[in-house]
């Protein structure tokens, strides 16, 4: 009747987020997960990019800049980063699980209201 839990001690998992690589959430973030696995990778934007989680760039050529081992920052938005991690950074193994980083302040959603079932801007690479 019950499944055992899912062991993600083994798994890649790849962090994200809109508030930028610098960001203090995203720190704690990878700190958490590195406790539950060893193979934790972060691309996130290069600057703050609250509100364009849903952008993509198609216009600008969109640099990636490796910070470090499974580390990196790109010049776009979040959907860029995800798009990016997993096409081009992580391709030859692609992370078995996406965490969006935490958010550095209180969002009020730019007047609009949640629409249910959508999907989350970390995750438009996969939706």
């Amino acid at each position: 009747m019950f499944q055992a839990p899912l062991d993600l001690s083994k798994a890649r998992i790849l962090l994200s987020n809109d508030d930028g690589i610098g960001a203090p959430g995203l720190k704690a973030l990878e700190r958490a997960m590195r406790k539950i696995s060893r193979d934790v990778w972060v691309v996130a934007p290069e600057r703050e990019q609250s509100g364009a989680g849903h952008s993509l760039t198609l216009r600008l050529p969109v640099r990636i800049r490796k910070l470090g081992p499974k580390r990196f920052a790109v010049d776009g938005t979040p959907t860029d980063c995800v798009l990016l991690a997993i096409k081009q950074i992580m391709r030859e193994k692609p992370p078995a699980l996406l965490v969006s980083g935490n958010q550095s302040r209180r969002q009020y959603g730019r007047g609009r209201p949640p629409i249910p079932g959508r999907c989350p801007p970390q995750w438009k690479a996969r939706c």
